[in-house]
């Protein structure tokens, strides 16, 4: 398989626009990234707080929706804070993503992946879990948020996995393909873990999000490094197209 060179459009608004202008669109960019960065740090930093607002939690067995059961303080900002506002900075780098990625559509698709995850982190914070969400007959609440806590870490696993495979196109951001790929693939094998573990099925939760938020930072990072907001990034489309070959006489 060869690959024929494909450069980006250039921004058809660079020759009129103002460097005020560009200033905007820069400031506007670096913030959106910024946003990717904050979303697991905050994600994070509400899971060690909030378990140890709750006496007898256990970050092994225990899982991370338990922390937002109830109506206690610490349950309502796990809601707000854990779930509502780091998946909506999510969503925010997911879209922008997905503005600068937009003429190629494999790398749209990754984005809009990330989206997804966001979204569905958001849905887990409207829709709390609580005691019911392990029994037999779960309430239209309680299945709401399976649904869309699924959906989240189904959707930042296939985003982790799908950078993996589009950024190898691009010689700036060639360098996050075996280490997007390689977060998404432990991250599959954590959540089989935590499927089939009796005992410790939060410790692989854990694991699996750990896995996924220092991926996303990472992930914020490459972009920073590319100067995404400031050019279109270059890039090789695939040719499939059988290689002719010549052979010598004799």
């Amino acid at each position: 398989m060869t690959t024929a060179k494909n450069p980006a459009p250039k921004r058809k608004d660079d020759a009129s626009s103002t460097p005020r202008q560009q200033q905007i669109e820069a400031l506007f960019g670096q913030f959106c990234l910024a946003c990717g960065a904050l979303g697991p740090l905050i994600w994070g930093g509400m899971i060690v707080w909030a378990a140890s607002q709750n006496e007898g939690y256990s970050h092994r067995i225990d899982m991370i929706s338990a922390l937002a059961t109830g109506e206690s303080d610490s349950a309502v900002l796990m809601r707000a804070l854990g779930f509502g506002l780091s998946g909506a900075l999510y969503v925010v780098a997911g879209l922008y993503a997905a503005f600068r990625f937009r003429h190629d559509p494999a790398s749209v698709l990754a984005s809009l992946l990330l989206l997804a995850g966001g979204i569905g982190r958001m849905g887990g914070g409207i829709y709390p879990c609580d005691a019911s969400c392990l029994g037999f007959e779960v309430p239209a609440a309680a299945r709401m948020h399976l649904w869309t806590t699924a959906i989240n870490d189904v959707s930042l696993t296939f985003a982790a996995l799908a950078f993996g495979v589009t950024v190898n196109r691009y010689p700036k951001l060639k360098w996050f393909s075996s280490l997007s790929f390689g977060c998404g693939s432990w991250t599959i094998v954590s959540m089989v873990m935590m499927a089939t573990s009796v005992s410790e099925q939060g410790l692989y939760q854990r694991y699996a999000t750990g896995i996924l938020s220092v991926w996303m930072v990472i992930w914020t990072v490459m972009m920073w490094r590319s100067r995404i907001w400031a050019e279109d990034l270059e890039w090789r489309k695939p040719n499939y197209a059988p290689r002719h070959r010549h052979f010598r006489r004799k």
